[in-house]
């Protein structure tokens, strides 16, 4: 493929102006490549990733910066400034590409919400939905907040999850949900007061699950109480109910009961008793409410009536195990009513052991073992484990926690609020088993097993997960503190060796101690943090994501420790993430895997954004902690989010899934990276220096290998109101693009195992890229693409030529407050690069038109032929625009601002420089034309 365009001799690039930047996460219409360098091109360097033909993947720019060391490498002479990475999909369609487009979805064939069912918890602030009875007649009792009090019960109840900007037609991020249907019963303020006094403090203690009942334990004015809210049917009559039983004793209380949402006309109230059951009939012109009290104690301790438009149930001396269960209906005086349903009064105390499985169905799957060639044959080859996105119960799997049992059984969490139970984690996979564990929790970003004892981090708290008798499926959701956790999501879920949990949301890093009792932070706010590394001692790596406030790249960033009390790095940051290697990072893990090779005792990391995994090279650095990372082979199918180690096999599993800014081709995915005892080819420590990088590997090289380095740097600008940033030289930073650094000399350690590679004008930076295609004594390809960052680099010389003079020894990131769009600031820089300025260039001819002349045959005429596009787009070349059916190719109807042939004439690519532009009017006409559904006649 021909990526760039002749005319009359003349090769001229179809570099791009953006005239307008609408919005930061749409994509925009497709470009040509920005430079004409070879690793610009979007269709070469995709050899080796197993997923480069999807169409998610089309216009990826695959490995950027190692093309660019090779390329130069590769020349005579290295220009002193080269240039910076173009974007994602080489900057061909906007920031972020077509990463976040409903249509770029890795699955699409989700066309239908799943059914809710039992429990649902969901948004910001944790609201409660108990659904009962089937699809189409289901009722929903709300608790909003979660707060212990039904607010309204609502028939022909329908559950909605508003589907997200990036999603396609079915939401599968699970952060909020709308109710619909007609209210039956509401309530307002509290529910249960005092013998005497006020309302009385309720207080949440999780809740049991048993069958299709849900039973919360609860806490009324310090007595421990069961509750069981829900709707059944009787005669075809919907009956709310409220079932109580009293585990302590508990003396005097009142219990206000909810009012129906139909408004009676002239209400007449009449409250009778018969055994040990009373009834409280509220009777209006055309409707009756019935409200009937079963008590299992001294019916002559309780008593109903009507106080001020509201009703009451007073009990004088509730005693432990004391049933009591209030059921309330509605319906039409017409409806003849002689006898009332009766309600069996069943104990919730037996409901606490665990039922019969709710969900029954499952899903075997076989795994493939080696799955990915870039991998196979390495020491870390990748298994895959497929997950059943058509599953029995529809719902999406957006996979975002895992961590396992002591006996090798994987849980895994998922956005929508499931935990799946997958086990068969053997060696050949043969048989894996996902069986549905939970459901209904809110987004839970992370999942810690401590003694066995499953802990989830949701939107609002952290909660034990547990399966009471054993079958399979959890019985039992309790929070594990009392404690208030700080607003805003909590993501991953990590523990130390002292037993201590953390996470973090965007107010920082946190610790909850390990009896749940005291919350710390111990690390800065970040924005749209993801994941963390927790090491053994309580050092933790969070990461802050690319955006405004003072994120211009993604960065990794320790909590506060003794090992960086002194450190000059700003706020604590040991890596910047070059944007084309990770541009959203996922979790880390300390590995401590004696089945795990050489990188056993390592950190392992991986990225959502690009789905890759790499080691993370932590440097103490005298008290200035800093940071190298390193690629390993191989790709996931889907945003790479959370990893776990089997304590059965010692291996690395991956979870991630498909939401926003990434390149997957699966809706979630599961993976296994396995050691093969095979030589680890990569680097395995770095050490900085003052005139130089020292680079330690795990295999002896051969010498005539290591005389061809390539070393650049860059930084980014961090920005108070600028969304990310281009990349910038270290040494004149006004200026965009990559410093080169000439290496003077390379020197070879004894042992063959250490390569310190001289470079006297290195200074400290954000990013620091050292490349070489080396080998191994034995003749294996050994690669070295490490990417560094030097928040101090040590007044100590190495061997060869000694550091400049005067140089600058502490990294001062730069920081503008605007620093304009990034986007659009590096179109205006490719095009100034080609001295093609669209405001300069000469504008084409205009046609007068009417937009109802506006039809294929006017199209052709006026601007194929007319603005000299046929020459290069005729029949006989691939981007044909000779025909009406050819043409179609290159327009998007349901989308026509993000036609490819509308882009290209935009933003000035097509025609090619030096050519005349499209006058704006013809542009105005080209997409008038397509918005009336690019009609041929």
């Amino acid at each position: 493929m021909r990526n760039y365009l002749k005319f009359v001799g003349l090769i001229a690039l179809c570099m791009v102006h953006a005239q307008e930047v609408k919005g930061q996460y749409g994509a925009l219409a497709l470009r040509e490549p920005v430079a004409e360098l070879p690793h610009f091109q979007t269709d070469l360097g995709r050899r080796g990733h197993r997923f480069a033909d999807a169409t998610i993947n089309q216009y990826r720019i695959y490995d950027f910066y190692a093309r660019q060391a090779r390329h130069h490498l590769s020349q005579a002479t290295i220009p002193d400034l080269l240039l910076p990475y173009p974007g994602l999909e080489g900057g061909r369609r906007g920031h972020w590409g077509v990463t976040n487009e409903k249509t770029s979805a890795a699955y699409l064939g989700r066309v239908e919400e799943p059914v809710y069912h039992r429990l649902v918890n969901r948004g910001k602030g944790g609201d409660q939905y108990i659904v009962s009875g089937e699809e189409g007649k289901q009722a929903v009792c709300f608790l909003r907040g979660g707060a212990p009090v039904v607010e309204k019960v609502v028939l022909d109840a329908e559950l909605r999850a508003p589907v997200h900007a990036f999603a396609h037609v079915v939401d599968r991020f699970g952060f909020g949900m709308t109710l619909n249907g007609k209210d039956y019963f509401i309530h307002s303020g509290a529910e249960w007061y005092g013998g005497e006094g006020g309302a009385m403090t309720v207080t949440k203690q999780g809740y049991y699950l048993h069958q299709d009942a849900v039973v919360f334990s609860r806490s009324v004015g310090g007595v421990a109480m069961l509750d069981s809210p829900r709707v059944s049917r009787v005669g075809g009559k919907p009956i709310y109910s409220r079932h109580f039983e009293w585990m302590e004793d508990g003396g005097a209380k009142r219990y206000k009961l909810a009012k129906a949402a139909v408004r009676l006309q002239n209400p007449k109230v009449k409250v009778t008793r018969t055994g040990n059951a009373w009834w409280c009939v509220v009777r209006g012109e055309k409707q009756r409410v019935v409200y009937q009290v079963q008590y299992s104690g001294d019916p002559g301790t309780v008593k109903v009536r009507e106080e001020g438009g509201d009703y009451w149930v007073d009990f004088s001396a509730l005693k432990k195990g004391d049933q009591v269960q209030v059921a309330s209906w509605a319906s039409a005086l017409e409806v003849e009513e002689t006898t009332f349903p009766e309600i069996a009064l069943e104990k919730l105390s037996a409901c606490l052991a665990g039922g019969e499985r709710y969900f029954k169905d499952e899903v075997k799957v076989a795994g493939v073992l080696n799955a990915d060639p870039a991998a196979s044959g390495t020491a870390y080859e990748i298994d895959d484990i497929p997950v059943p996105v058509e599953n029995p119960y529809g719902t999406p799997m957006t996979l975002c926690g895992v961590a396992f049992d002591s006996k090798g059984v994987a849980y895994v969490s998922s956005l929508v609020g499931d935990v799946w139970r997958v086990r068969g984690l053997d060696g050949d996979l043969k048989e894996v088993v996902w069986q549905r564990f939970a459901s209904g929790l809110n987004t839970p970003l992370g999942m810690e097993m401590v003694d066995d004892v499953l802990h989830v981090v949701t939107k609002t708290q952290v909660l034990q997960v547990s399966d009471l008798n054993g079958d399979g499926e959890a019985d039992r959701v309790k929070p594990f503190t009392g404690v208030r956790l700080p607003s805003d999501h909590a993501h991953d879920l990590q523990t130390d060796a002292g037993g201590n949990f953390y996470f973090s949301n965007v107010n920082g890093t946190h610790r909850l101690s390990r009896d749940g009792k005291k919350l710390d932070v111990v690390g800065h706010r970040a924005r749209n943090p993801f994941g963390l590394g927790v090491r053994a001692d309580g050092l933790v790596l969070s990461d802050s994501s690319e955006g405004d406030r003072g994120n211009g790249t993604c960065t990794i960033f320790e909590s506060q420790h003794p090992e960086n009390a002194g450190s000059v790095a700003k706020l604590r940051r040991i890596l910047y993430l070059p944007r084309g290697v990770d541009n959203s990072p996922g979790s880390r893990l300390f590995m401590d895997s004696g089945s795990f090779g050489p990188l056993g005792k390592s950190i392992v990391g991986v990225s959502y954004g690009s789905g890759r995994m790499y080691q993370v090279m932590r440097n103490k650095n005298n008290g200035s902690p800093q940071a190298a990372l390193q690629m390993l082979p191989g790709e996931f199918s889907s945003g790479s989010a959370r990893l776990s180690t089997s304590p059965k096999d010692g291996q690395l599993y991956v979870v991630g899934f498909d939401a926003w800014g990434d390149f997957a081709v699966k809706e979630g995915c599961l993976h296994r990276v396995r050691y093969t005892g095979k030589k680890y080819l990569g680097p395995s420590g770095w050490e900085a220096y003052s005139n130089g990088i020292s680079v330690k590997f795990e295999q002896a090289l051969d010498p005539e290998s290591v005389t061809h380095i390539f070393v650049q740097q860059w930084n980014y600008i961090d920005s108070a109101h600028s969304y990310g940033s281009a990349e910038y030289s270290v040494k004149h930073p006004e200026q965009i693009g990559h410093d080169y650094l000439e290496v003077a000399s390379v020197y070879l350690s004894d042992d063959g195992k250490e390569l310190f590679i001289n470079v006297p004008a290195i200074l400290p930076a954000m990013c620091t890229q050292v490349f070489g295609d080396l080998r191994s004594i034995s003749g294996d390809a050994v690669s070295l693409n490490l990417f560094a960052t030097l928040n101090q680099l040590p007044k100590v010389a190495m061997k060869g030529v000694m550091a400049q003079e005067g140089k600058a020894y502490d990294l001062k990131v730069p920081f503008k407050q605007k620093n304009g769009n990034t986007y659009a600031t590096l179109m205006e820089f490719f095009d100034a690069r080609a001295g093609r300025d669209s405001f300069k260039r000469p504008v084409g001819p205009s046609v007068r038109y009417r937009e109802e002349d506006l039809n294929y045959d006017w199209v052709h005429q006026n601007i194929i032929m007319g603005q000299g596009c046929i020459a290069c787009h005729n029949a006989s070349s691939k981007y044909d625009f000779s025909s009406y059916e050819s043409l179609l190719r290159v327009i998007d109807t349901e989308s026509p601002s993000k036609s490819h042939i509308l882009g290209m004439v935009n933003t000035g690519s097509m025609p090619p420089y030096p050519m005349p532009t499209v006058d704006s009017k013809m542009q105005r006409a080209l997409e008038l034309w397509i918005q009336k559904g690019a009609p041929k006649n």
